[in-house]
């Protein structure tokens, strides 16, 4: 049985409960009398020599020691390091202890600091003004790009072998690392194939090296173009036949990776709107534009990695989740707020304050619809279902409207249609699809009667001369091969206007 520690040290449960909560263990096993009383937790706390303490899970337990060294190949780790040589007092747990964590290549995990934190603080350029600053900060550029290389490549970049080099994926986060890492390959090769091969993907790269390396300047409006681009050079390094085959994991672990950047460029291109109570006629086409961009990017990894195509695709067709949910969100807040515009285009102001129509927005205003994971997804839903029992009313009241406009149209099946069509949202909605259940129904029967006429148009014409009864219309001066041509097309057209809104009868 775990004994219990017999007295509570500030300093120390601080520490071990950072340590624990960090590397994930439980309650209990942070709170024994073996981790309080550890060695190595002592000296960090009592020794003003002992400047590191180490904390790492083994076995479901927490390890502590006073040397990163000892952990090497541990996995994840956390470290508590000291700012000024003396022993911890209870008030210098904030200001004497600084506190990092990494898994894996201690390189890999330097690296990564640099780059997120210290780089964009040390190398701003109105820190360097002397000549000795000016070579500190040639040289911080210098040590962030061996970082990278080595990062990039992996151990195996002591090495002459591009294929270990291959495998090698953790230090490639951002598309810019991947074609940075086929140039770096092709650097370190000695002459022969594979550093051929290594440089052809590297041309073939080139075109999005340039794209990519200002992607903090994309515009939405120009997302689709982005797409395009992005499609093209993938698909020519995918489906190239010059040299062995690209790798799968690596073609994977890019798609993912652009995906990643679309997403960026979406939600900052969104950012600059209010989603919820902004112009629905500025709203609406920005959240078609970001809709495109996910869209077309999910196909083009369709096409790129479904059978058939230009080399085989061994895995499952990559369809990269973020985008897929990030899509989907937006086609939902589309709908939300189609749905609102609906409602207010039908009711008159007096009644949609009286109903309070733009009170229904208040339970989503407090939720970002472009940040989608499985911790927000409860409040997300709840949220939509306090504005779908908010606007059971307003619906309501708005069927009454849209049914008296439905009956106004039934003189003509297209005007009719093209109500429906018109409110397509609204209708979908289950309250008032069940209220409009008669218009509906009227709409099905003179759309299965249009259609009757004219097949019944097309069996009684078709055998007939052009312009004589039971021929078809004749035109001016068309001979008669032409005019049937010209009035199966007219037939035709009649018939498509209403066939391809199979999408909307779904429905019915």
């Amino acid at each position: 049985m775990v004994s219990k520690m017999p007295a509570k040290d500030a300093r120390k449960t601080f520490l071990i409960s950072m340590a624990g909560e960090f590397l994930g263990l439980g309650a209990d096993k942070v709170t024994c009398k073996e981790v309080h009383e550890s060695s190595a937790l002592n000296s960090f706390l009592e020794d003003g020599g002992v400047g590191v303490l180490v904390g790492w899970c083994d076995a479901g337990e927490l390890h502590l020691a006073n040397e990163v060294n000892t952990v090497e190949g541990r996995g994840t780790i956390i470290v508590f390091y000291k700012v000024h040589a003396r022993p911890i007092m209870l008030g210098d747990l904030r200001n004497n202890i600084l506190m990092l964590s990494f898994s894996g290549s201690a390189i890999s995990s330097l690296y990564t600091a640099f780059r997120q934190v210290y780089s964009p603080i040390l190398l701003k350029h109105e820190w360097w003004e002397t000549d000795s600053e000016s070579r500190l900060h040639k040289l911080l550029l210098e040590l962030q790009a061996v970082l990278g290389r080595l990062t990039r490549l992996g151990p195996a970049s002591r090495l002459s072998d591009s294929g270990d080099m291959e495998e090698h994926l953790s230090g490639i986060i951002t598309p810019s690392d991947e074609f940075e890492f086929w140039a770096e390959v092709a650097g370190s090769l000695r002459p022969g194939p594979r550093r051929e091969r290594a440089h052809h993907f590297q041309t073939l790269f080139q075109p999005l090296v340039k794209l990519f390396s200002h992607c903090e300047t994309w515009q939405l409006d120009e997302g689709q173009d982005l797409v395009d681009a992005s499609h093209q050079v993938v698909e020519e390094v995918w489906g190239q036949t010059e040299h062995s085959p690209y790798p799968e994991s690596r073609m994977q672990h890019l798609l993912h990776l652009i995906s990643g950047a679309f997403c960026w460029l979406v939600r900052r291109g969104l950012s600059t709107i209010d989603i919820w109570t902004g112009s629905f006629g500025i709203v609406e086409p920005m959240l078609n534009k970001a809709e495109t961009v996910c869209r077309g990017w999910l196909d083009a990894c369709q096409q790129l990695t479904r059978p058939g195509t230009l080399r085989h695709w061994h895995g499952d067709c990559v369809q990269p989740e973020e985008l897929v949910q990030l899509a989907d969100r937006l086609r939902e807040v589309q709908l939300l707020r189609t749905v609102l515009s609906q409602v207010e285009i039908l009711l008159p102001p007096l009644e949609q304050g009286t109903l309070g129509v733009k009170q229904t927005l208040q339970p989503l205003c407090s939720q970002n619809p472009l940040h989608y994971s499985m911790h927000n997804q409860a409040p997300w839903r709840a949220a939509v279902s306090e504005f779908d029992s908010g606007m059971v009313q307003a619906e309501r009241k708005a069927a009454e409207k849209l049914a008296l406009r439905l009956r106004e149209a039934q003189g003509s099946v297209v005007q009719l249609l093209a109500e429906f069509l018109r409110f397509r949202e609204l209708v979908a909605r289950p309250n008032v699809s069940h209220a409009l259940y008669t218009e509906r129904e009227t709409l099905l029967g003179r759309l299965l009667e249009h259609i009757r006429v004219l097949r019944a148009d097309f069996v009684q014409c078709c055998h007939g001369t052009p312009g004589e009864p039971g021929g078809p219309l004749a035109g001016k001066n068309l001979p008669e091969v032409v005019n049937n041509i010209v009035w199966v097309r007219q037939l035709e057209a009649k018939a498509s206007f209403f066939s391809c809104k199979e999408d909307f009868y779904e429905q019915f």
